[in-house]
């Protein structure tokens, strides 16, 4: 916006002139059309040397109107230089506003509202309810929601019938390794590892040891897993080998 009315200043004035100059008047140009629109009220009470009216939108923020004509924070630094120190008063519905808002979005990488807020600030702007106005266009920033949108989450299907229909204990499991554990024997140590039963219906819990990762301990894990199912049906007791959750 600043660039194209810079060139167009400059065509009319032949070419003449320097174009970083004509960008700078190009930008006071905008901000005073700005202002005037928004705070046309404001803009001439302060001009004739009356004092803002408490239902006015800015009043709360003490505001002068410089030599350039532009209203600015007040406060009590006005021995400092202007910019930081006494911001120009931006409206929050204005497309110079939001241009600017998505200018320095994009300036600070995308950052979300508080770095956005004070890059605004620290160049000199101020705008009226800045936090929505920031916060709104963060949450419309296509960039933004791609980065910040949380992950889908995948539904999850219906339980099996071994999940639900009421079956003695162990009758339907799912089985699992883990590990692995340093143990010591003698003066070495040696690796095993876990090997977990858990029963779908119940949710009963049966641990069995594995030497290695081998499909030999595996088998053998199993086959004393199967003689332990087959012990508690025959009444000789797996349950003091199981762990449920409730214990």
């Amino acid at each position: 916006m600043i660039r194209v009315l810079a060139r167009l200043r400059m065509g009319v004035k032949g070419n003449r002139g320097s174009l970083m100059q004509e960008r700078k008047d190009a930008e006071k140009l905008l901000l005073q059309l700005t202002q005037r629109k928004a705070f046309c009220d404001e803009l001439q009470q302060l001009t004739r040397g009356k004092q803002l009216k408490g239902t006015s939108r800015i009043h709360g923020l003490d505001p002068y109107v410089d030599e350039a004509g532009m209203l600015r924070v007040g406060g009590r630094l006005k021995g400092l230089a202007e910019g930081t120190a006494h911001p120009i008063i931006l409206p929050k519905h204005s497309p110079v506003t939001r241009a600017i808002v998505r200018h320095f979005h994009q300036k600070v990488q995308h950052q979300g509202r508080g770095i956005t807020q004070n890059e605004i600030r620290s160049n000199g702007y101020w705008i009226v309810n800045g936090s929505k106005v920031v916060t709104d266009l963060v949450r419309n920033c296509v960039p933004c929601r791609r980065l910040r949108r949380p992950g889908e989450e995948q539904k999850m299907a219906n339980l099996p019938e071994d999940r639900t229909e009421p079956t003695p204990s162990f009758t339907n499991v799912g089985m699992d390794c883990f590990g692995p554990f340093t143990v010591k024997r003698g003066l070495s140590e040696i690796k095993r590892y876990g090997l977990i039963f858990t029963c779908f219906c119940s949710r009963g819990v049966h641990i069995e040891m594995l030497d290695d990762m081998s499909t030999d301990s595996f088998i053998n894990a199993l086959r004393c897993f199967i003689a332990r199912c087959e012990g508690h049906i025959y009444g000789t007791g797996l349950h003091s080998y199981s762990i449920s959750p409730t214990q």
